[in-house]
């Protein structure tokens, strides 16, 4: 075992904002990997990401990658959560 495989006590944690957002990252362990937890407090919600998605971001244009942020942020679609809404462990993509 290295001193990547051990689980630290408290996971390492980063955090990225500009004038619109901020967010708090830390590499959480999840089954035989590990996920990257994506914490935003404003909008009071948290996701867990695989290297899978992380991946297919890579792949994206910046136009794309635009139109995601578009319909995540617009609160008309379907799929739009209220700030107040609370989950548990956050939702796993």
């Amino acid at each position: 075992m290295t001193a990547h495989d051990a689980a630290p006590a408290e996971a390492e944690k980063w955090r990225v904002h500009n004038e619109f957002a901020a967010v708090t990252l830390a590499l959480v362990p999840h089954g035989r990997g590990t996920r990257l937890r994506i914490s935003a407090g404003r909008v009071e919600s948290m996701g867990l990401i695989d290297a899978t998605v992380l991946e297919a971001l890579t792949m994206l244009s910046e136009s794309e990658l635009a139109q995601i942020v578009a319909f995540a942020t617009d609160p008309g679609n379907v799929l739009h959560r209220e700030p107040s809404r609370t989950e548990g462990e956050g939702d796993a993509l």
